[in-house]
């Protein structure tokens, strides 16, 4: 009769399997964490990658639609313009707004804080920003800059400065002629034009239009923005990029929800996979943008491609570009705006700068489609540039700004910098035009003798409505005003009331703060009070269509009870799907589809919300010193960026 095996020697037998397979994995681990430092040039980190896969997973799919100008890689979703070509919608998308900080998509498409249409004041300074997306981002990272070099000359230290942002992403000439034509046709006014170009200009139609017999000054991409019946060759290259990026998409959120997100060797294979997936869908772009048609209508190809080879092309190409710009150069003359036009650098402008080991790895590709363009237009842009300047046109060629740089200013294999870039860039801005406003005849201003501030006390009564300060300085010459100079703004409790740097005053929470303004060696401290209804409706609900929209009600208690309602967007479909509510002591703002909503997803809690058809009651106690409350439902409909709906914001104070 057997004997049967000992189940010691047994367990320690799986043990020991064990033991060997815990090693083996853990070898795994090290081997793919040297083998992405070694591949990618830089250590691994878990932060990074997750980052990425939540950005992944955010990428939009456009299969079910008549192909869009998000099929170029300008980012974000855009609309036809009966003026510019297009601009960004509005309406659905906020993918543009991931490269901004503190804007939105307005309601004249563009990316900005406010409207297009300003008004001069002469205590303001209003620059125009123009261009592609170079200038958009500029917007972003290098405007504070040139801002910040401009207000330490006298002429602009007494000044605030402000930016009308008409820079998008794809935009080339005419569309930034049409863009400030456009402003000025609506009555807006500027003191100042910036234009900075020429990448798109060299590249973009030649690559993107030509091919299917647009002509190069028509907007990007046209054909793909203005056609309703694609070919079935060019729906499959569609349904391939697509394809390709829903399969990043569910990767992204396979890789980032599971415990392998954790996992050394799990990340590398996902950021392995990942870059293969965007270079078939780039693969799929790229094919689409060059297939040739010949059966396209008149609406999109207008009076057709240029004709000759690419060198003509090149030709035609900067010459528009240079035309476009004398017409701004005499249509702000003509308005009294001071018109400054730049050729940006290039890293395929061959001697423009020794690139570092980052930007050869990530920013340089020696089989760029870009790159021949480039090499081809630059040089007749150049020559077309000394001749707008001998015309009167304020024109500099900025290629060789990056040449003594020996840091990291490029991001990507097109065109794009990173911040350190875009301050070099506003600083060369900054010397451009103050160099060619001359030296300052204005002397220093007297000392202050004393120090006031209009009002004296503020008492606020609703929320992110600003209020503005005047500081005046008493000197021997009389009194002047220094709200915009050499003044700081100083907020005793930012949770309560916030200052900016030019001294406007948003009340947040209920409570008592104070404002101090120093001004030299003066200093004035201005009592704020902010008083608030219990409940505040801020508005802001936004829901795709064809969903509606939902809204939040209030009934705040005795002492820190507080139940909200809410209730389900109208629809059926969107009455089915889950949400939440979200809390928090102060708005976090976010550029939302278009609009400015208040997401307070850093705040108190969040309590989630089951599938419903009707209200549904969630009781909070707000934690012992927290004043006033800001509160938002948001609903997911779909998987979409926009694939979700936000109620109104509430701001309660028990």
């Amino acid at each position: 009769m057997a004997t049967a095996a000992p189940a010691r020697p047994r367990r320690r037998r799986w043990l020991f399997v064990l033991i060997l397979l815990a090693l083996l994995w853990l070898c795994l681990e090290a081997a793919a964490f040297v083998g992405y430092s070694a591949l990618r040039g830089q250590l691994f980190s878990f932060a990074r990658l997750h980052g990425e896969q939540a950005a992944r997973a955010r990428i939009v799919s456009e299969a079910s639609d008549a192909p869009k100008l998000a099929m170029q890689d300008s980012g974000g979703d855009t609309c036809i313009h009966p003026y510019l070509g297009f601009v960004g919608n509005y309406d659905t998308d906020d993918q543009l707004l991931t490269w901004s900080k503190d804007v939105a998509i307005t309601r004249w498409g563009f990316v900005d804080q406010r409207g297009i249409v300003r008004r001069r004041d002469p205590r303001t300074v209003l620059i125009g920003l123009y261009g592609g997306s170079v200038a958009e981002f500029f917007g972003d990272d290098g405007a504070a800059e040139l801002a910040d070099a401009l207000r330490r000359d006298p002429r602009f230290a007494d000044k605030k400065v402000e930016f009308v942002r008409m820079g998008l992403g794809g935009f080339k000439q005419p569309q930034q002629l049409f863009a400030l034509t456009y402003l000025l046709s609506l009555g807006g006014e500027l003191d100042y034009a910036i234009n900075l170009d020429g990448f798109n200009e060299a590249t973009l139609g030649p690559l993107e239009n030509a091919p299917r017999g647009v002509p190069t000054f028509f907007p990007r991409n046209w054909s793909l923005l203005a056609e309703h019946a694609p070919d079935p060759l060019q729906r499959r290259r569609i349904g391939a990029h697509t394809v390709f990026e829903a399969w990043r998409k569910d990767l992204a959120r396979g890789f980032g929800g599971g415990p392998w997100r954790w996992s050394v060797l799990g990340n590398v294979l996902w950021d392995s996979a990942d870059r293969w997936l965007a270079g078939k869908a780039s693969e799929q772009l790229v094919a689409l943008q060059a297939q040739a048609r010949t059966d396209l209508p008149f609406h999109i190809t207008g009076p057709g491609a240029e004709p000759g080879d690419d060198a003509a092309r090149a030709d035609v190409t900067a010459a528009t570009w240079a035309r476009c710009s004398l017409a701004m150069h005499k249509l702000c003359t003509a308005h009294g705006i001071r018109y400054y036009h730049f050729l940006q650098p290039n890293q395929y402008f061959a001697g423009s700068k020794q690139l570092t080991a980052d930007e050869l790895r990530t920013a340089f590709d020696q089989n760029s489609r870009y790159r021949p363009w480039v090499e081809r237009s630059y040089p007749r842009q150049r020559q077309q540039g000394e001749e707008l300047a001998r015309q009167g046109v304020r024109f500099t060629d900025l290629t060789q700004l990056f040449a003594a740089v020996a840091e990291t200013v490029y991001i990507d294999d097109c065109c794009h910098f990173n911040p350190l870039g875009n301050r070099h860039l506003g600083r060369a801005l900054a010397r451009v035009m103050l160099s060619d406003l001359g030296a300052s005849e204005l002397p220093p201003p007297a000392p202050a003798t004393a120090l006031r501030v209009e009002p004296s006390e503020l008492r606020l009564t609703a929320p992110l409505q600003p209020i503005d300060l005047r500081a005046l300085a008493t000197t021997a010459a009389g009194e002047r005003d220094v709200t915009f100079a050499d003044v700081t703004w100083t907020s005793g409790d930012p949770t309560i009331a916030t200052v900016d740097p030019w001294g406007a005053v948003t009340a947040l929470a209920a409570g008592s703060t104070a404002i101090t303004v120093r001004h030299g060696s003066h200093t004035v401290t201005v009592p704020v009070e902010v008083a608030l209804p219990r409940v505040v409706d801020l508005g802001g609900a936004y829901a795709p269509r064809p969903y509606g929209k939902p809204s939040l009600q209030a009934d705040a208690g005795t002492g820190h009870a507080l139940t909200l309602r809410v209730l389900g967007p109208s629809t059926a479909d969107a009455n089915r799907l889950p949400g939440a509510v979200s809390f928090g002591p102060t708005p976090v703002p976010r550029p939302l589809c278009g609009g400015r909503v208040f997401l307070p997803l850093t705040g108190i809690t969040a309590e989630m919300l089951p599938a419903s058809t009707g209200a549904l009651t969630v009781p909070l106690r707000l934690p012992p010193g927290v004043r006033s409350v800001w509160v938002q439902a948001v609903y997911k409909v779909s998987d979409d960026i926009c694939g979700f709906a936000v109620s109104n914001g509430l701001v309660i104070t028990p």
